[in-house]
C-alpha cells in the first residue's frame, strides 16, 4: 500500500518516489522520513524547490490521516481491479520485472491487463516517429513478424506511427505484445 500511496502523493512528478527508493529502499520509510531529510536529499538530486514543496504538501496531508488516505486508496485499488479488470503490481511486489527496476526513474506501480508473464530477457522496445513514411512502416512489420517467430515480445508506446505499426503486427503475427503509457507505468499484453 505504501508504494501506491508514494505514487498517488508523488502526483506528477513521476521521477521522485524511483530516486527516493534508490536511497531510501521502501516507500514506508520515505513515507515516515523527516522533511528535513527529504528536502536535504532531493535539494542535492537537483530536484526544484517548488516540486519538492509540493511533493511535501501531499506527504504531510498523507502523514495527518495515514488511515484516511488507505481506506480511500484501497476503494481505488479494489475499484481499478473489480470494474477495469486492471492488476496491480508495485515496486516491493515478488513478481514486479526486475529488468525494469534498472532503468532510471523506474516506476514503483504497474497497471496491467491481460497476460504480463513473458519472458524478460525476450523482449524488445520498439518506438520511433508518429508521422511515418510507407516505407518505415513496411520495415517495421517485416522486422517485427521476424522477432515474433523468434519469441519475442514486442514493447511499444502504443502512439501513431511506428509504435502502433509494431503492435499491429505483433498482434498479426499471433506475437506477444505490450503497450507502455508513459509516465504512469501503464502496461498491457
Amino acid at each position: 500500500m505504501h508504494d501506491f500511496i508514494l505514487s498517488k502523493i508523488s502526483g506528477e512528478f513521476i521521477d521522485i518516489p524511483s530516486i527516493l527508493i534508490k536511497h531510501f529502499y521502501n516507500s514506508g520509510r520515505i513515507l515516515n522520513a523527516s522533511n528535513d531529510e527529504l528536502i536535504l536529499f532531493l535539494k542535492d538530486k537537483g530536484i526544484s524547490e517548488d516540486i519538492i514543496k509540493t511533493f511535501l504538501e501531499n506527504k504531510n496531508e498523507y502523514n495527518k490521516n495515514p488511515l484516511l488516505f488507505n481506506k480511500k486508496y484501497n476503494e481505488e485499488i479494489k475499484g481499478i481491479r473489480e470494474k477495469e479488470k486492471i492488476e496491480i503490481t508495485t515496486i516491493s511486489d515478488y513478481d514486479y520485472p526486475q529488468q525494469l527496476k534498472k532503468i532510471p526513474n523506474f516506476p514503483i506501480v504497474l497497471y496491467t491487463k491481460g497476460n504480463f508473464n513473458f519472458d524478460y530477457n525476450k523482449s524488445i522496445a520498439i518506438v520511433g516517429t508518429r508521422t511515418a513514411s510507407t516505407y518505415a512502416l513496411k520495415k517495421v512489420r517485416e522486422i517485427v513478424t521476424e522477432l515474433i517467430r523468434e519469441g519475442y515480445c514486442v514493447i511499444s508506446g502504443l502512439a501513431r506511427g511506428i509504435d502502433g505499426e509494431a503492435h499491429r503486427a505483433a498482434i498479426n503475427s499471433s506475437g506477444k505484445t505490450a503497450k507502455w503509457l508513459s509516465g504512469k507505468g501503464c502496461v498491457g499484453i
